[in-house]
């Protein structure tokens, strides 16, 4: 008899838990980047929906970057300063087409550990 007790008991805990879960999950305020505006919450460098960041710091260390984004005529579209402290999302902020993507110093200087990347956003 004790043993079916707690094992409703323990159903009914599970139950809900599971319950208040769900609620809190859809309560909870969720916070996009739908302006496509920079932010420093959540620092990442998203390119193809694949965080990057890992692959700069691994190559350069956790250090200042700038990144200048140019198009196919080689034209500057934009430039992030410090870009490893910002959530800068590419595929949100980019127009469909061809980038060169380029990384410096706080002087300018491309770095050499890392050439420029050539990207696709689609």
């Amino acid at each position: 008899m004790k043993i079916k007790v707690r094992i409703w008991t323990l159903l009914v805990v599970l139950i809900v838990s599971g319950c208040i879960g769900i609620a809190i999950g859809y309560i909870t305020p969720t916070f996009s980047n739908s302006n496509n505006t920079l932010s420093t919450e959540n620092p990442a460098f998203i390119v193809n929906g694949k965080d990057k960041s890992n692959t700069l710091i691994q190559n350069l260390g956790y250090t200042y970057i700038k990144l200048t984004v140019k198009n196919e005529s080689g034209n500057i579209v934009m430039e992030v300063e410090d870009v490893l402290s910002k959530n800068t999302d590419l595929d949100k902020i980019l127009k469909p087409g061809q980038y060169e993507l380029i990384f410096s110093d706080k002087n300018g200087n491309e770095y050499e550990q890392i050439k420029s990347w050539n990207i696709s956003i689609n």
